[in-house]
């Protein structure tokens, strides 16, 4: 098995190759290729069930990871899926998604359509982690095509959205809805002879007729987002039509038809706002763009009721229009002969302006996944071509974070200090509790009860929890500092570490004697229960997903569970010396020991292995936190002035 990979594009690598099978970079020749061992992705390299090697990951997102695969029994390449564990408790288990993928997988095999991906088979992973088997396509995403070459010409879209209909045409015949589709969920495979053939990707949260159990609130991609997937209604297969409406739109203007600064906004314009008009967008009108115009309209309909009632419609709609021209040319090879023509309904024709839809606008956390997306939504850029790539600080020291330093009151010590992976921070000197938000320079205060009793804090999006040393859990309210008693130990057993989870509604404290307590699932927040003793605890600290926590306990071991099964250690780790800071990545695959001020340890969550020390040069922060896209930052106390660094600007291998 290989044991290097290409440092480059990250493909594996065998130590004689002379280059990367992929980039073709040369190896090396001071070093070699980089170990296997050495890289930050656990999933590289791996075998999985025996039978499948990690080549390469091609992408990655909030919820998953996708990596290209060869088989050990044939010669053949697939594309796995590495599905995170769920985000919250409230979401479905391991086991529920393990087998509702392997209902969508029998479901998915009965069907031959040519367009759709198919999927072979589940393994389940470590650390309730689960892959999905499926084909590999080359090629390029629709959004990639879209961005390279702007707006597509007209025909052109006309005949991939006839594919992508086609395959997804066949789908709704057998009961199942994608509730997905987006531009990043279609392959654009170049065929040997020039003509483009369509993929349509990911059925991984298909619904399945008849199966609501797991399909509440809202599911899919803002962009692309029907208006009742944006309530949190019930969806069926017009959701489709709608999301393709949006993606032909997508394919002719080069951007999709509502845009917005946030999730909320854009969900609110799906409902409320009528459909954009192509030839306004483009400035032009033509028979065939006003023809195309009232197709998109249609499927853009805010009511369910006056889109295109299945895609045969849409298929027709498309086909009327190449006749109406009079085309002697043929579909491009992957698309199945034209249906006849036929009137098409009043749903496409009509030039329907969609008056606003009454009654109050509805929110609804996501409970789907999301590939392809890390973090929170951010809307496209306008010109993402005009855009220099984003760039990774990088230096022989510990950079300095482009924000503002903030001032500290006189006397600071840092002794209680919390901080979120948004860059935000708080800390208690004197009788005075502080939330400070770097990116905004953004202060708040609040009067804090007993502030001597106060032993460590951990900052959630609407409230700070206090640990007390005589043995209390304080909760105080950002919005107006109203405070509350959440827990109190009835042997006064010192709090040493409280951690909140995301949402603010998973709760963690540990005490001195060493006993870990959880608030209850599913009871009122002062409903605590203990899941844990052992030895005395120096720290803890929950994933920024809330399903894994770590315990580091005074001598080294850190143990690490999920939130599910808290009583079950998972991996225990052991570093050298006690540990001062814990913080786990945003993706939930690596977590960060701090044991002496002058570096930082990563280690794999799966495996506990140590990978690499991040050398902090002279930094010794107050604690540690990796950002959104994964890089390792710590908060630094340096005279009267707190300000945010990049530990990662200098990486010593372990």
């Amino acid at each position: 098995m290989p044991a290097h990979y290409c440092g480059n594009c990250s493909t594996v690598a065998f130590e004689e190759d002379d280059e990367c099978v992929e980039c073709h970079t040369a190896r090396p020749e001071e070093y070699g290729w980089p170990l296997l061992r050495d890289s930050l992705d656990p999933w590289l390299g791996r075998v999985l069930d025996g039978r499948y090697l990690l080549t390469r990951q091609i992408g990655t997102g909030a919820s998953a990871s996708v990596y290209r695969a060869e088989s050990l029994a044939i010669s053949r390449q697939f594309a796995i899926k590495i599905i995170h564990p769920a985000k919250s408790r409230s979401g479905p288990s391991a086991e529920q998604i393990a087998a509702r993928l392997e209902r969508e997988i029998e479901a998915l095999g009965r069907l031959r359509n040519p367009h759709i991906v198919r999927f072979y088979d589940v393994i389940e992973l470590p650390l309730n982690h689960i892959g999905v088997v499926m084909d590999f396509v080359a090629g390029d995403t629709l959004e990639e095509l879209v961005q390279s070459e702007g707006g597509l010409e007209e025909e052109r879209a006309s005949s991939l959205l006839r594919q992508i209909c086609n395959g997804v045409y066949e789908a709704h015949l057998s009961g199942m809805t994608h509730r997905d589709l987006k531009p990043e969920n279609i392959m654009v495979e170049r065929l040997p002879v020039g003509d483009e053939f369509v993929h349509v990707l990911d059925f991984g949260i298909v619904h399945l007729d008849g199966e609501t159990a797991m399909t509440h609130g809202f599911i899919g991609t803002p962009l692309y987002a029907s208006p009742e997937q944006a309530m949190g209604e019930a969806v069926d297969h017009r959701s489709d039509i709608y999301a393709l409406g949006a993606i032909f739109f997508f394919m002719l203007t080069g951007r999709p038809p509502f845009l917005g600064e946030h999730v909320m906004q854009v969900l609110r314009q799906h409902v409320e706002r009528p459909a954009p008009k192509l030839t306004e967008e483009l400035g032009r009108k033509t028979p065939s763009l006003i023809a195309y115009d009232k197709l998109i309209r249609g499927m853009l309909s805010k009511e369910m009721s006056r889109r295109p009632q299945d895609l045969a419609e849409v298929i027709r709609a498309l086909d009327q229009h190449r006749f109406d021209r009079n085309d002697s040319g043929t579909f491009r090879s992957g698309m199945h002969q034209m249906l006849p023509p036929k009137e098409p309904s009043e749903a496409l024709v009509e030039d329907a302006t969609d008056a606003d839809v009454s009654g109050e606008f509805v929110s609804r956390p996501s409970s789907g996944t999301q590939p392809g997306v890390a973090g929170s939504f951010v809307p496209p850029r306008e010109n993402p071509l005009d855009e220099p790539a984003p760039t990774t600080l990088q230096g022989e020291s510990s950079a300095v974070v482009g924000m503002d330093d903030i001032e500290l009151p006189e006397g600071f010590d840092g002794s209680r200090f919390g901080c979120s992976t948004d860059f935000r921070l708080t800390y208690i000197h004197g009788d005075t509790l502080y939330v400070c938000d770097m990116t905004s320079s953004e202060v708040i205060t609040l009067e804090i009860v007993d502030a001597d009793q106060a032993r460590c804090l951990a900052l959630g999006a609407e409230y700070v929890l206090v640990g007390r040393v005589d043995g209390k859990i304080d909760r105080y309210r950002l919005e107006d500092g109203l405070h509350e008693t959440l827990f109190e130990s009835v042997f006064a057993d010192e709090v040493v570490s409280v951690s909140i989870g995301p949402g603010d509604r998973l709760m963690l404290a540990a005490m001195r004697s060493g006993k870990i307590y959880m608030s209850a699932v599913n009871k009122t927040e002062r409903d605590w229960v203990r899941v844990r003793g052992g030895g005395p605890v120096r720290g803890m600290t929950l994933s920024p997903r809330g399903d894994v926590f770590a315990v580091a306990r005074e001598g080294g071991d850190v143990e690490v569970s999920r939130s599910g099964e808290a009583k079950q250690v998972r991996v225990r780790m052991s570093p050298e010396g006690d540990v001062r800071h814990v913080a786990f990545s945003e993706d939930g695959y690596l977590i960060g020991l701090a044991t002496r001020p002058e570096a930082v340890g990563l280690y794999q969550v799966i495996n506990g292995m140590h990978m690499l020390d991040v050398g902090l040069v002279g930094s010794d922060p107050l604690a540690i936190f990796f950002s959104s896209d994964n890089v390792l930052m710590g908060f630094v106390h340096e005279g009267d002035r707190l300000r945010v660094l990049n530990l990662q600007a200098t990486m010593e291998p372990a």
